[in-house]
């Protein structure tokens, strides 16, 4: 059972990947000089006590737990929250995020989470990596999303975040699913797959031309791929199977050197394969 008594000012609480059982204490909601609390990788169970609303985070971590509960609504009033992390727990309900316009870490993977992807998601113009997949979000993607200001271009490799540590991340790139331990201005990824999002794939989102994962796999899309997919020229991975795109394959994708994993499987495309040095290597069965 997780019995911890804490009342001091340092500036992180890391006690992940014990075994720790039972609730978190409320006593963590002491702390008040706390920048970084990582509880991720435990046993934890039950909801998120309100108290710890009363130190405002930098970074939050809470992945990989048995947590519960509807999204903490107190992580609104972080306004310099950067990190959160609250990816395989059983949360459940819809999002709000108010005005985080500090986040630069947003994973939610592996939960219960419904309803739409909120609006006010395209005003974090620090927003590097955002892990909405396997939850139930629906709906349509917010149209503005090539305004996330921090992946329309490639900085030049700065790390970031050094408070928090390890910060845990998983998430899928290039197919594999590996762990992220040190965030740079350059680290960044979209994965917004298995949940039940549809309509078009917003043309909006070829201005994010810093981003180098995109996964919108197993969802409801349809209509066309923009043609303007060619402009992400810092793509690494596109992942857009399992859908119900149709129409034929953008030229423009021919052009992306730096794309080492393309996947438009289980789709209704049509036409031929564009030519060009990486989609040469595709076998006329692919």
């Amino acid at each position: 059972m997780c019995s911890i008594e804490l009342e001091f000012s340092s500036g992180t609480i890391d006690l992940s990947n014990n075994k720790l059982s039972g609730g978190i204490p409320t006593s963590l909601g002491n702390c008040s000089s706390l920048m970084s609390q990582n509880l991720g990788t435990n046993n934890l169970t039950g909801s998120v006590p309100k108290e710890l609303g009363a130190v405002p985070l930098l970074c939050l971590l809470l992945n990989d737990n048995k947590l519960e509960g509807t999204f903490l609504i107190f992580v609104i009033q972080f306004q310099y929250l950067e990190v959160l992390n609250l990816a395989n727990n059983n949360f459940e309900g819809g999002i709000a995020f108010g005005s985080l316009i500090s986040l630069r870490i947003l994973s939610l993977r592996s939960n219960k989470f419904n309803g739409s992807i909120p609006e006010e998601i395209i005003h974090f113009s620090k927003l590097q990596i955002l892990d909405l997949s396997r939850n139930y979000f629906s709906g349509q993607l917010p149209r503005k999303i090539g305004s996330l200001e921090m992946l329309t271009s490639r900085p030049n490799g700065t790390i970031l975040i050094p408070y928090s540590g390890d910060v845990e991340l998983e998430i899928v790139i290039k197919g594999i699913t590996i762990q992220i331990e040190k965030l740079y201005d350059y680290s960044s990824g979209i994965d917004l797959s298995c949940n039940i999002l549809e309509g078009s794939i917003p043309e909006e989102i070829s201005l994010l031309k810093g981003l180098s994962m995109l996964n919108l796999s197993h969802n409801g899309f349809s209509g066309r791929i923009p043609r303007s997919v060619g402009n992400l020229t810092g793509l690494d991975s596109l992942d857009l199977s399992f859908n119900k795109l149709l129409g034929q394959i953008p030229e423009s994708l021919a052009s992306l050197d730096s794309l080492g994993v393309l996947n438009l499987s289980h789709n209704n495309l049509s036409g031929r394969i564009p030519r060009g040095l990486h989609l040469d290597t595709l076998s006329g069965d692919s």
